[in-house]
Order: structure tokens, then C-alpha cells, then sequence
């Protein structure tokens, strides 16, 4: 799988787009409507979210909530640090 984008989601409840090729695949993730890990850089946030999602997200492949666990909970607050973070994890190339 290759890396090809990263870009604000054209769908109005959804914050970011993901492309990738080989396969082609693209993903909308992140409430539009939801503060972050990004937005507010609070651990005590991050770590409920990631307590409540837990239960429900298979965090093991390539989807939405894992792209919002990675990207926009990562472990900064940073998305190009998370992203580049994410697709290490994953060994996708850009």
C-alpha cells in the first residue's frame, strides 16, 4: 500500500480524507463537529478516548477509527508527526 494524501474531508460531517493506492483506497474520518487530541493537547481527553473506543475499534487494520486513533489521538499533537507515526506503524510508503 502506498501513501498518496492527506487533505480536509469534502464530506460536511467528516474532517479529513486519506488516499492511498495499491490498493486504492480512501477513508473519511474524524467528527467535524469533535474537538481532538490535535485541538486541545489534553492527556487526560486522549486517554478517555482511547478508553471508550477501545471496546469497539479494530485498531489492528486500515479504517476509520483507526486513522482517527493514530492521527487524531496519536501520541502528539501534531498530524504530520502522527501521520508519518501511522504509516510507519502500518509499513505503508509514501
Amino acid at each position: 500500500m502506498k501513501f498518496i494524501s492527506l487533505k480536509p474531508s469534502t464530506k460536511k460531517d467528516k474532517k479529513y480524507e486519506i488516499k492511498f493506492s495499491n490498493p486504492d483506497k480512501t477513508f473519511n474520518f474524524g467528527s467535524r463537529n469533535s474537538k481532538t487530541y490535535l485541538d486541545h493537547n489534553d492527556k487526560n481527553i486522549r486517554q478517555n478516548y482511547i478508553n471508550r473506543h477501545r471496546v469497539n475499534e479494530n485498531w489492528n487494520d486500515i479504517n476509520p477509527g483507526s486513522l482517527s486513533l493514530y492521527l487524531l489521538w496519536g501520541p502528539t499533537n501534531n498530524l504530520e508527526t502522527n501521520l508519518y507515526f501511522f504509516l510507519d506503524v502500518f509499513g505503508i510508503s509514501e
